[in-house]
């Protein structure tokens, strides 16, 4: 995965696992239940997000305000995440803890319902495209 910020240089397949990862999470995607608060993310302010998360893997401004309300709701539940609108994947080449945003979306949409997240290949509610490059990820060689 490489980082999922506005102005370029993001994948348009990690664009997508990042607006499907919101879009579970905030609008109830795939019949995920929005109101289940695992993690304790409280008073949504979505001032300045648009009301749909289209999954397209095309970076829009209202990506970069889902990121951060993502990110502020996480802060205010205890994650220590940077609020800085971009999606970095963990790098296990550093030292110490530090949390990335994406493992919190991960961490998130699994502890919401753990076999659809260890199955998203293969899960209905997931885009085509997305499942398709889930499955190369996932299973290298996979036709």
């Amino acid at each position: 995965m490489f980082p999922v910020k506005e102005g370029g240089g993001s994948h348009r397949d990690d664009i997508m696992l990042v607006q499907y990862f919101l879009s579970v999470i905030y609008l109830g995607h795939g019949g995920f239940d929005p109101n289940l608060n695992i993690l304790k993310f409280k008073s949504l302010s979505r001032e300045g997000a648009g009301a749909i998360i289209p999954i397209d893997g095309e970076f829009k401004p209202d990506l970069t305000n889902w990121i951060k309300i993502f990110q502020h709701d996480a802060v205010r539940s205890g994650f220590p995440l940077t609020q800085d609108g971009v999606v970095s994947p963990a790098d296990p080449r550093k030292k110490g803890m530090k949390w990335y945003t994406m493992q919190v979306m991960n961490l998130y949409v699994h502890r919401s319902d753990a076999l659809r997240h260890l199955n998203l290949a293969n899960d209905a509610s997931v885009p085509g495209e997305l499942k398709a490059s889930l499955k190369r990820v996932i299973f290298p060689g996979w036709p």
